[in-house]
Parts: structure tokens; sequence; C-alpha cells
């Protein structure tokens, strides 16, 4: 993670709860970014321990990649964010779902190829997902790829 940090003290291994801040003692960027390390990492421990490594709500299922509109369930049809769905041959819905406790969220309904954060053609994060023996017209598999970036 790239950043202007004093010092990254977040450990798993420690098993802290919480930092205390002391009344007449400076806070620095580490004591804040500690607390969210800990609350962070408790929360994706929970996530997991709750659904598993990987799942989806219920009620808001979303990632579902189908070839057209018509493939989501009743469901998944309602939801707002898969209202006027794009002409594409491939559709990721919208909702929720979760991967080694992280949230993934898709705000609205898009075609595969109109994805916001899809890399350029071409790039390096792109051509190294792609399967060494894949060809057009075969039976062929999608994925995601989950990043985390810190706004600073």
């Amino acid at each position: 993670m790239k950043g202007d940090f004093s010092r990254l003290t977040f450990g798993s291994e420690r098993r802290y709860s919480s930092v205390r801040l002391q009344q007449g003692r400076v806070l620095v960027d580490a004591d804040w970014n500690e607390e969210h390390d800990i609350l962070a990492h408790r929360i994706a421990t929970e996530t997991v321990d709750v659904i598993g490594k990987c799942g989806a709500p219920l009620h808001a299922p979303g990632l579902h990649v189908v070839a057209s509109f018509a493939e989501l369930t009743p469901e998944e049809q309602a939801l707002p964010g898969n209202a006027n769905p794009p002409a594409g041959p491939l559709l990721v819905s919208a909702g929720r779902y979760y991967v080694d406790g992280l949230l993934i969220e898709n705000a609205r309904i898009v075609s595969i190829l109109d994805q916001p954060d899809l890399p350029p053609p071409g790039s390096a994060m792109q051509s190294s997902d792609r399967p060494a023996n894949s060809t057009i017209g075969r039976p062929a598999s999608c994925g995601s790829r989950l990043t985390r970036s810190p706004v600073s």
C-alpha cells in the first residue's frame, strides 16, 4: 500500500481489540490507522465465519453473470439497480457479494465490456487473467478481481 504513513503497526497475531486515546497525548496517523485495521480485520473475520469464503445475500444477490436480463431471477430483476439493462454479450447484475470477508457492490447492471473498473484491453492485468488455452467460441469461465485501494 502506497502512502505517507509514519508506521503501520497492525498485526492480527497480537489480538488487540481497540486503540485507546490518552488525554494530553498527540494523536498520530498510526493510532488512527491501527484502530481502523483492527476493526476491518474483525469485520472481515466475522463475515467469513458467518457467510463463508464467498456468498451473496438472499434478497440482494449481485454480480450474477448472465447472457440476457431474462436469465435473472424475478427477485434480481426487481432490484432497482437492474432496471434498464444495457446491451452486451454478457451482463453483470447489480447487488452485493462477499469474497474473503470483503464486500463487493455493483450499483447497476452493466455489460461485461463496460464495467467501470475494467482494465484497458491488452493491459498486463487483463492479459495475465486470461487462460493460455482460451479460444473464442469454446466454453469459458469468467471471474472477478478484487482489489482494495486506500484513499489519500
